[in-house]
C-alpha cells in the first residue's frame, strides 16, 4: 500500500506511514499511536526509491497527551485511525507542531431476508426481500491543536446511519467534540460523542466482528449524546464519568423535550492480563498476545421536567431510568471471545403507565482458520418488558454465523464479511421496540436486516465489503 505523505509547515516535508505500517507494527489491530512521523527535506523524500525504503527511515512517533498515549482507547472513546492524510506532525527535534488528519470509510452491503409468506402482514407481500445498501460512508476529521488539546469530528453521509430515522437522506453529524488532557492520565471531553456504557456500542462500526452490532445492543445501546465526560486511563485501568442529555439525544436543543433533565454515566474497565489497548476491536489476529478485560457501566437519567422547546409539548413523561451493564472479553493467538449483559428499568410517575424492566445478553467469538479468514459466531437474547412490546410473546433470541476475509492480512483496511442470522422466536414484535431516541423501530430491518414475521425461523443473509482510507 502506498504511504501517506504529509506536509509540515512552514518549510519542511514529513512522511507519515499509514495503515499498512501500523498493521505491521501492532499486529494489525487499531493502534493507540498514530502513524510514525519524522521530518525529511523535500530532497530526501524525492530520493527515496520505494515505500519500503521510506519505512526503513521512519522512526516511531508518539501522539500528544490530549489525544493518545497510554490507555488511548478510553481517552477518546475508541480511536478511529485508518491510514489518514495528515498535515503537520512532530519534527525531528521533538517539538510539537499542530496536526490535522482526514480519514474515511465505506461499507457496502447486500442483504437478503427469507420469511414465510404465510407469516407476514398482508401489506408485506412476498417473504423474500433483497437488495443493496450503503449503511455507512463516514468522513473523519481529527486534529492535535496543542500538546494537551485535540478535536474530533465524524460525519456519516449514509441515509442509514446508526439511530437515524429510516429514509433520512442528508446524513448525520455523529461525533463532534474536543478533548483536553491534564496530568499523566486524566482528561476531559466535551461535545457530542458516545458516553461510556455498553462496550459493544463504543467499538466503531468498522471494527465490529459482524456486519452489524447485535440486535440487543441496537435496543439497549447508548448511541450519541451531548455532554461532558471526565476520564482516567492507564494500560491496566480506565474510568469515565459523564454528565449528558441522555442516551440517543444528539443534535437536540438544550430545552428539547426529548432530553433528560440530567443523566449520569459511569464506566470502569480493568485488564488483569495484557493491556486495555488490545481491546479496541473484537478481532485478534494470529500472533496476538493473550489478554483479558473486565468492565461494567451504570447510567441514571431523570426525565420529564425539561422544557418542550419549539414543540410546546414535553415528549417524555416524568420518570427515572437506570441502565446497567457488565462484560468480559478475552483475546489470544488468533482467537477472541466476548460476553455482555445489560439491563434497563424505567420507573414512571404516570398512573396510567406501568414500570418497564428489560434485559439482554450476548456471547460471541472468532477463530482464524487461516491468516486472512476468520470464523465468527454469536448468540444473543433480548427480554424486553411485556409492556414495551404489548404482547406476551416478548422474548427474542438469535444465532449469527459467518466469516471475515481480511484482504490485507492483519488489517481492517479492506474486509469482506458474510453472516447469516437465524431467529428462534417470532420477530414481528421487534417493530414495537424503538432505539433510545425513539425515531426508528429496532425491527425495521434498516441495519440489522430482520424484517419480522409472526413465527420463528426468519433468516437474514448479509454480505458486506468495507474499506478504510
Amino acid at each position: 500500500m502506498a504511504l501517506l505523505r504529509t506536509v509540515v509547515f512552514p518549510s519542511t516535508l514529513a512522511a507519515v506511514v499509514g495503515l499498512a505500517s501500523a498493521a505491521e507494527s501492532s499486529g494489525g489491530e487499531p493502534s493507540d499511536s498514530p502513524a510514525a512521523v519524522t521530518t525529511l527535506s523535500a530532497a530526501d523524500v524525492g530520493s527515496l526509491p520505494s515505500d519500503e525504503a521510506l519505512r526503513s527511515i521512519l522512526a516511531g512517533g508518539t501522539r500528544s497527551p490530549a489525544v493518545g498515549g497510554t490507555g488511548a482507547l478510553h481517552l477518546r472513546g475508541f480511536d478511529y485511525r485508518p491510514g489518514t492524510f495528515a498535515i503537520g506532525g512532530r519534527g525531528a527535534s521533538g517539538g510539537f507542531t499542530p496536526q490535522f488528519r482526514v480519514g474515511a470509510s465505506l461499507q457496502f452491503r447486500y442483504t437478503a431476508s427469507f420469511r414465510d409468506d404465510d407469516e407476514l402482514p398482508a401489506a408485506d407481500g412476498e417473504g423474500f426481500s433483497h437488495g443493496f445498501q450503503r449503511p455507512r460512508t463516514r468522513l473523519i476529521f481529527d486534529a492535535d491543536i496543542t500538546e494537551n488539546l485535540g478535536a474530533y469530528i465524524s460525519y456519516n453521509l449514509s441515509s442509514l446511519s446508526s439511530g437515524a430515522p429510516s429514509g433520512e437522506t442528508d446524513g448525520d453529524l455523529e461525533e463532534a467534540y474536543a478533548v483536553a488532557s491534564f496530568g499523566d492520565n486524566f482528561y476531559i471531553r466535551f461535545g457530542q460523542f458516545k458516553v461510556g456504557h455498553l462496550y459493544e456500542e463504543l467499538i466503531p462500526d468498522e471494527y465490529q466482528a459482524f456486519a452489524e452490532r447485535s440486535i440487543a445492543t441496537e435496543y439497549m445501546g447508548q448511541q450519541f449524546s451531548e455532554g461532558i465526560q471526565f476520564g482516567y486511563a492507564t494500560d491496566e485501568f480506565s474510568f469515565t464519568a459523564a454528565a449528558h442529555d441522555g442516551f440517543g439525544t444528539w443534535e437536540t436543543s438544550f430545552d428539547s423535550g426529548d432530553e433528560a433533565d440530567i443523566a449520569w454515566s459511569f464506566r470502569g474497565d480493568w485488564s488483569p492480563v495484557g493491556s486495555l489497548t488490545q481491546f479496541q476491536d473484537f478481532t485478534s489476529f494470529r500472533g496476538s498476545d493473550y489478554g483479558v478485560r473486565i468492565g461494567a457501566g451504570l447510567t441514571y437519567a431523570r426525565l420529564g421536567e425539561t422544557g418542550a422547546g419549539s414543540s410546546g409539548v414535553p415528549v417524555q413523561d416524568e420518570q427515572d431510568r437506570f441502565d446497567w451493564t457488565a462484560d468480559v472479553q478475552a483475546k489470544g493467538d488468533g482467537w477472541n471471545a466476548f460476553a455482555a449483559y445489560s439491563g434497563m428499568t424505567i420507573d414512571t410517575e404516570d398512573p396510567f403507565l406501568d414500570d418497564i424492566t428489560s434485559h439482554a445478553f450476548s456471547v460471541q467469538g472468532g477463530y482464524f482458520l487461516t491468516e486472512q479468514v476468520e470464523f465468527i459466531a454469536r448468540y444473543e437474547a433480548l427480554f424486553p418488558d411485556e409492556d414495551a412490546v404489548a404482547t406476551d410473546d416478548n422474548d427474542f433470541s438469535f444465532l449469527t454465523l459467518g466469516a471475515n476475509y481480511y484482504v490485507l492480512p492483519q488489517s481492517h483496511a479492506a474486509k469482506f464479511t458474510c453472516d447469516i442470522i437465524y431467529a428462534f422466536d417470532e420477530t414481528m414484535p421487534l417493530s414495537m421496540l424503538s432505539n433510545n431516541n425513539g425515531v426508528r423501530p429496532v425491527g425495521d430491518g434498516a441495519l440489522n436486516g430482520v424484517l419480522g414475521q409472526t413465527d420463528d425461523g426468519e433468516i437474514t443473509l448479509r454480505a458486506q465489503f468495507q474499506i478504510l482510507f
